[in-house]
Order: structure tokens, then C-alpha cells, then sequence
């Protein structure tokens, strides 16, 4: 066939193309390709038509060899960098982004998508620079600005962020991106109100823009106004029912709503839309074990160990149930707060008894703490590349391995032990004939600690029961609330070097074990407390963490451990004024009380 023949049959092709005739199309260019397989022109328009029929692992195979025969047309690989980018294939994309621009670098269209593209690889630094380029080509580029303030944002540069979103929407007050950029900067800013009058503006702007309602719900659940989140989602989902994203957000607030079987059923939802996502699973854990669902909940739970949800991989495989593991050495590994790890240390006792031998790593500030478990239990550091085992297992997998259930829950309390010399020389410190309280009010401040703190006011009324001492267990954030306590208040603190070396709790222990009673929030001094089978009070939230279960008192995991419950969301005045009767019940009871 000689090159006037295919250009022939080429324009047949286009004229196929163009009345819709695809068949007709395909068939004409399978025939010049036939006879000239290095033709460029067929390459490429085969190449079209594949993307247009949304073949694109065909598309990308037919951009590829045209490129190859013609490499110096930039429009050619700048369609084969999209076609890299729908196949999501982004670090192909930006690397023939970048060759098109090398060669046409005024190509407006391929510095958008690559700064898009470099976006979504997470180089917003990169991305930052490519936006310049078309604002220096576009000064009135109203898409510019606003994608410019996206990279801005996630660069953590908050206010330039706006100041961009500002000029997006100078030069086009209708853009509504420009509008939902500005909401989702302003809620990182915490200006919540602010967030949500420009995610207002961007729906009314663009009736069907189902990310605004979606965004709106977020900042609506931040804002704890949780009935308009829930509605927020629901109208999301009207405007796009495979909304995966508003599916999972509408079980987060229907679970601190406490409707919890809708809950249940939204993350069904979105899993059946999105099954690979590890963080709906794992809110369904929580869920179920809430409510005491033991055996779908911990299977759940395992969501948490994929390598796409950050889990860590080692170079022995896991253990499981099923696997023996008499004689074996088993590395039992930390995973999330120091509160997880007190509470299911106890279960690297189990794995002895059971007959392995077991290296736990624990966080390195409980090492010390974590020896209490006994001799049996090696300590051992994680990073340690000389460790040799067999197998290795999450800490919080161990309850699945058990087949815990309430009836299986390990009760040996306690399992944790306080320095004896250490003991006897704090209460040679704190010794007096005063009723001793140790207080905690608030843990780390993470999103996941959000509600379960309170204010060391709360302790007031306490304070102020005759014969009872305050006594501080609280280190670092917080404790700067000592310094504004309600006249009349008096909370002993125990000096600078309580607890100041880099091994947490040892002196925390040592001081439980000299107190009449611990209360304290839902934090890791809780924990250590029921660990050590000292008796103790905690103060929850509404609707609290799972380990705490629903509607008791008392908690299976701690024998000596009482439950005090938020009755509404917020009302922490209730939870110790309950805690004041209680206190006075005990001390008159255990004849401590004075007059």
C-alpha cells in the first residue's frame, strides 16, 4: 500500500469517525496498519479511537508506537500522557508531561495536567511551580489560582491558600471550585462557619455538587452539629448514589448518634461500592465490638494491618491460630497508643503459656514497664535487626488468635507490677491520712482523643468533699490548667521529676499504689491503673471507644475498674456529679468520711 493509499483510507476512517460509523473506522485503519504498521497517522488515529471507545490500555499501546515513530510532536505525547492518566498510571503520565513541555513549553493544556498529575502523585511542591508557569502565560486563569490553592493547602500554607482562592474567585465570582477550595481551607483553619457559607455559595452556584455536600457534612460533624451532617450526606448521596466516600461518613456520624445498625448498614454500603477500603472496615470493627460483636469485630479489626492502611510488613510471615506454636519464637509488635499496649499486653502471656517463645516490642517508652509481665516475656526493640523469629503478630491481632469473647477475656489482674522500692519511696512522699485520689483529665491530643478529655475543674466538687486529696497523675499537655483552678481548689502535684525520664509510668505505678482511688479520663492512665488492679474510675464520653462497651458499669477487661457515662453528648457536670455521690458513698462505707 503506498503512502497516498493510507492517507485515503485514513480520511475514510475520519469520515467513519465523524457519522458515527466506529466499526466502519476501526476497520479501515486495521487495514492500513496491516500493510504499514510503522504508518504514524494510523497509529495515532487508532489510537483515538480506542480512547473514545474507552479502551485505554489499547489507546496507550497505539499513543505509545506513534510516539516512537514521531517523537517530536508534542501534541502526540501530550495524548499519551492523558491516556496514562486515565489508565491511572500518573507517574507515566508526568513524565511525558514534562518531555512535551521540554519541547513546547508554552503548551498550556500540558502544564494544567501536569501540575494536576503531580497533584495527585502528591509533589504539590512541584505542582506549585507548574501553576506559576500558567498563571505567568494566564494571568487571569481563574482555574490556576484555585488549583494553585489546592497544592497551597496541602503544603500546609494555609492563608496563601485563601488569599489564591480570593483572586480564583475576583476574576470569576461563579466558579464554584474557587468557592469549595475556599471551604475546605477554611476548615483547616478551624474557621468552621467561614467553611461552610463558601461550600453554601459553591452548592448554590452548582446545584449538583455533591463534594460540597459531602464537605459540608465534615465540617458539620466537626462543628458536632450531627443531625445537619447526616442530612448534609444524605443529599450528597441523592446527587451521586455510588458515593462511596459519603456512604462511610454518614456511619461515622450515625455511630457517635448512637444508631448504631444504620451504621452498620452505611458502611455495608460503602463497601460494597468500594470494597479495598480498609478505613470502613475498620469503622465497622469499631462498631461491632461497641456493641460486643466479638468475632465479626476483630476480624474486622484486622483491616488495620493492610500495607495500604499503613500496616508494617516483616520478613517472617504472621501468625495465625491455626499455626503451632510450641517451640517457636513469636515477635509480638506495638501498634497504635500506649493504652493499647497496656491493655493487650497481657495477652503475650497467653502466647507463652501456649507454649512459644515470645519477643514483645512494646513502645520504647514502656520497655521498663512492659518487664512487669514477667521473666518469661523477652523485651525487645523492634528495630533491632538481629532479632530471629518465626513469626510475627500486631499486638491487637492476639484477641482474634484467642477467640476472645467476654467469657474469654484474659482476667489474670493484675499483670502489671510497680517497682516495690520505688513504691515505698513516693508514698514516704504522699503519706498522709487524707482519703488520696490520683486524677487524670486529659490523654494526647489526636483526633481520636477528641471528646473523651475534660477540664481539671471538673474535679472541683471533689476537691471539696472534707478529707479528700487531689493528687495529679497528668503529664504534658494540660497541665497547664493547674495554674487556673477554681478558688477554693487544691490539686497536689508531684515536682518536676515525677515521671520525667524517658520510661513512661514507672513513677505513675509506684504512686497508684499508695492511692485509696484513681479517676481519670479514657486515657492510657486508666489503663495502667485497672493493669496494675488498682481501684479505679473512669470518666466516659457518650458514646464511648469499644473497649468500654454500651450501657454497664462495670468493664470485663478491669475487675477493679468503674465505669461513670456521659448521658448526653457533652454533659461531663452529670458524669461527676454522679462520681461525687459515688465518692461519698465509698468513703462513708470504708468510715473515711469527715465531717
Amino acid at each position: 500500500m503506498t503512502p497516498g493509499q493510507a492517507q485515503i483510507l485514513l480520511q475514510h476512517a475520519q469520515a467513519y469517525q465523524s457519522s458515527g460509523r466506529i466499526p466502519e473506522a476501526f476497520n479501515a485503519c486495521q487495514t492500513v496498519l496491516k500493510s504499514r504498521p510503522r504508518d504514524f497517522g494510523a497509529n495515532y488515529f487508532m489510537a483515538s479511537l480506542h480512547a473514545q471507545q474507552g479502551d485505554i490500555e489499547r489507546a496507550v499501546k497505539f499513543f505509545k508506537t506513534a510516539v516512537k515513530i514521531n517523537p517530536d510532536v508534542p501534541d502526540v505525547r501530550y495524548n499519551l500522557a492523558y491516556a496514562y492518566n486515565l489508565a491511572g498510571m500518573h507517574e507515566e503520565a508526568a513524565s511525558h508531561y514534562a518531555k512535551v513541555l521540554k519541547a513546547a513549553p508554552n503548551h498550556l493544556n500540558a502544564h494544567a495536567n501536569y501540575a494536576n498529575t503531580l497533584s495527585l502523585l502528591g509533589r504539590h511542591a512541584d505542582a506549585l511551580k507548574s501553576y506559576d508557569q500558567i498563571i505567568r502565560l494566564v494571568p487571569n486563569s481563574a482555574a490556576a489560582y484555585a488549583n494553585r490553592a489546592y497544592a497551597l493547602k496541602q503544603l500546609k500554607r494555609l492563608d496563601d491558600a485563601i488569599a489564591d482562592c480570593d483572586n480564583a474567585i475576583a476574576l470569576e465570582p461563579g466558579y464554584a471550585q474557587a468557592h469549595f477550595n475556599r471551604g475546605a481551607t477554611l476548615h483547616e483553619l478551624k474557621r468552621f462557619d467561614d467553611a461552610l457559607q463558601s461550600y453554601q455559595t459553591a452548592i448554590k452556584l452548582k446545584p449538583g455538587f455533591a463534594d460540597a455536600y459531602l464537605n459540608s457534612g465534615v465540617t458539620l460533624h466537626e462543628m458536632r452539629r450531627l443531625d445537619d451532617a447526616l442530612e448534609s450526606y444524605d443529599r450528597a448521596i441523592k446527587l451521586r448514589p455510588d458515593y462511596a466516600e459519603a456512604y462511610f461518613n454518614r456511619g461515622t456520624t450515625l455511630h457517635e448518634l448512637k444508631r448504631f445498625h444504620d451504621a452498620l448498614e452505611s458502611y455495608d454500603k460503602a463497601l460494597s461500592l468500594n470494597p479495598a477500603d480498609s478505613r470502613v472496615l475498620f469503622a465497622r470493627s469499631s462498631v461491632n465490638l461497641l456493641l460486643g460483636n466479638f468475632d465479626p469485630g476483630w476480624r474486622e479489626y484486622e483491616a488495620r494491618t493492610r500495607p495500604a492502611a499503613g500496616g508494617r510488613t516483616f520478613r517472617r510471615p504472621l501468625w495465625t491460630s491455626d499455626v503451632p506454636v510450641t517451640g517457636k519464637n513469636i515477635l509480638v509488635h506495638c501498634e497504635q497508643g500506649l493504652g493499647d499496649t497496656i491493655q493487650f499486653g497481657r495477652y503475650t502471656k497467653l502466647l507463652q503459656q501456649a507454649g512459644a517463645k515470645v519477643l514483645f516490642a512494646p513502645q520504647a517508652s514502656l520497655k521498663e514497664l512492659m518487664k512487669g509481665l514477667g521473666d518469661d516475656i523477652d523485651i525487645v526493640d523492634l528495630e533491632d535487626r538481629t532479632l530471629r523469629y518465626d513469626y510475627h503478630s500486631p499486638l491487637l491481632s492476639l484477641p482474634l488468635a484467642f477467640k476472645t469473647d467476654h467469657r474469654a477475656i484474659p482476667k489474670d489482674v493484675p499483670y502489671l507490677f510497680a517497682d516495690p522500692q520505688r513504691a515505698k519511696d513516693w508514698h514516704e512522699k504522699v503519706v498522709d491520712h487524707d482519703f488520696k485520689i490520683g486524677i487524670c483529665w486529659q490523654g494526647a491530643t489526636t483526633k481520636m482523643d477528641a471528646g473523651r478529655s475534660f477540664h481539671v475543674r471538673e474535679f472541683f466538687p471533689l476537691s471539696q468533699i472534707p478529707g479528700v486529696r487531689l493528687i495529679s497523675l497528668h503529664r504534658g499537655e494540660g497541665e497547664a490548667q493547674l495554674s487556673t483552678l477554681p478558688e477554693g481548689m487544691k490539686v497536689q502535684t508531684l515536682g518536676a521529676d515525677f515521671d520525667a525520664g524517658p520510661a513512661a509510668f514507672l513513677d505513675t505505678a509506684a504512686v497508684m499504689e499508695g492511692l485509696d482511688l484513681i479517676i481519670t479520663s479514657d486515657t492510657a492512665i486508666a489503663h495502667l491503673a485497672g493493669a496494675l488492679g488498682k481501684p479505679t474510675w473512669v470518666a466516659l464520653q457518650h458514646v464511648p471507644d469499644w473497649r468500654w462497651l454500651l450501657d454497664r458499669d462495670d468493664s470485663p477487661w478491669y475487675p477493679t475498674m468503674r465505669l461513670f457515662r456521659q448521658r448526653s453528648a457533652g454533659d461531663w457536670q452529670g458524669v461527676f456529679s454522679e462520681i461525687q455521690r459515688a465518692l461519698v458513698e465509698r468513703m462513708q462505707s470504708a468510715g473515711r468520711a469527715k465531717e
